[in-house]
Parts: C-alpha cells; sequence; structure tokens
C-alpha cells in the first residue's frame, strides 16, 4: 500500500538581504512496508548543471563551487583541461561524500541502519560503477544487493543558474528509494529552493528537507 505525502517545509533564511523558501514534495510507502527495508545504501549524488552558456559539467561546476567558503580556484588560460577537470571532479567528490554523509545522518535517525559510505565507495571501485550514472535502476539494484541491503537510495542535484551579472540559482534534489530484490519504489520525490548565493548551506537546504518528508520507522 502507498501513500502520497505532500507538506511544503518553508525554512527562512537571509540570502544576500533576501529571503528563499526550500520545499519538498515526497510519496512514500506506509510505514509499515518501510520497516521491513531498514538495510539500506545511499549509492550517488550525481550532479547537474544547466543555464551558463552552454559549458560542460565539470566547468559549470567550477565556476559555481567559486561562491562557496571552499571553492575551486579559477586557473589560468594556460592550465591544461585535463588538469582543471580532475581537480574539479576531486572537489566533486568531497561534496558528495558530504552530502551523502548528511543524508545517512538523517536515514539514521529515522530508523533506518545505513551502509558506512566508505565501504559503498569500495563496492563502487570494486566493480567500476565509481560516477557511471547510478539513477539507473538495473545499476543500483546489482550494487544494493553486493551490499547485502535491503534497500538503496539516490540522489540527484541539478542547479540552474539564471542571469550573468547578477546570477540566481535554482537548486532541485531529486531521491528514489528502491527495494532491492524487487526493484519496488519505496519513496520518490523532489525539493526546492531559489537563491542567489550557491553555498553547502543551500545545498544541505533541499536535502534537509527532502528527508524532513520521510517518515520515522520507530
Amino acid at each position: 500500500m502507498r501513500r502520497f505525502y505532500s507538506t511544503p517545509i518553508i525554512l527562512l533564511f537571509l540570502i544576500l538581504a533576501r529571503c528563499s523558501s526550500t520545499q519538498a514534495d515526497v510519496a512514500q510507502s506506509s510505514r509499515s512496508e518501510l520497516q521491513n527495508y531498514r538495510q539500506i545504501a545511499v549509492l550517488q549524488l550525481e550532479f547537474q548543471v544547466s543555464g551558463t552558456d552552454g559549458l560542460s559539467l565539470t566547468e559549470n561546476f567550477w565556476d559555481v563551487l567559486q561562491a562557496t567558503n571552499q571553492g575551486v580556484q579559477r586557473p589560468s588560460f594556460q592550465t591544461r583541461q585535463a588538469e582543471k577537470v580532475q581537480r574539479t571532479q576531486g572537489r566533486l567528490h568531497e561534496l558528495e561524500d558530504e552530502m551523502i554523509n548528511i543524508m545517512n545522518r538523517h536515514l539514521l535517525s529515522r530508523g533506518f541502519n545505513p551502509l558506512d559510505r566508505s565501504a559503498v565507495v569500495l563496492l563502487l571501485k570494486e566493480h567500476s560503477l565509481m560516477n557511471t550514472g547510478l539513477y539507473d535502476n538495473s545499476k543500483s539494484l546489482q550494487i544494493g544487493r553486493l551490499a547485502t541491503a535491503d534497500a538503496v537510495l539516490v540522489g540527484s542535484l541539478r542547479v540552474n543558474v539564471q542571469g550573468a551579472d547578477m546570477p540566481s540559482y535554482e537548486i532541485v534534489f531529486y531521491g528514489k528509494m528502491l527495494a532491492v530484490e524487487s526493484g519496488k519504489l519505496l519513496a520518490l520525490g523532489e525539493s526546492h529552493t531559489k537563491t542567489t548565493e550557491f553555498t553547502r548551506d543551500a545545498i544541505r537546504s533541499v536535502i534537509n528537507a527532502w528527508f524532513d518528508e520521510l517518515d520515522e520507522l520507530n
């Protein structure tokens, strides 16, 4: 039995003297059914950027991450492209690990038993599935079985950059939870915010909002 659970969650925070709201809409299975899938593996947080004059994904995040306190320093035009991509991907891996750890804390607080991030990364590397688009159900379920998990969770973070001189950012987090053995959808939804400053706090806000919609199992 499934039900649709939709409650706007408003988080007010000041960003460059402007307020932005974060909202979430998540459909999920009943609490009693979710209790059968406590052992869960968060596999991947995929990043996508659009609206910045057609630059590549890595170049986009290279530019966008400069708005954070730990942003990547923009290289000179003489810097080799391969080096630029490598450094950017390193930052993205750090950001992914940080946000997945936040997701695991949310799951733990709701009565799930999330697998340690390092164990999941080891499995992904062993089977050459790092950076391969685990929003694909078949790959996700494959790793879930190898990890002996009851369920897997994958996320996608999309940033739409609008404007050039004074850019604004629409940040959307998509998440889905799947039962490993059957492939059944256990939870599916999105959360989003609009802000004039792209920061780690803004990313956290959409992740927090998504998990605030998820039922506690205890």
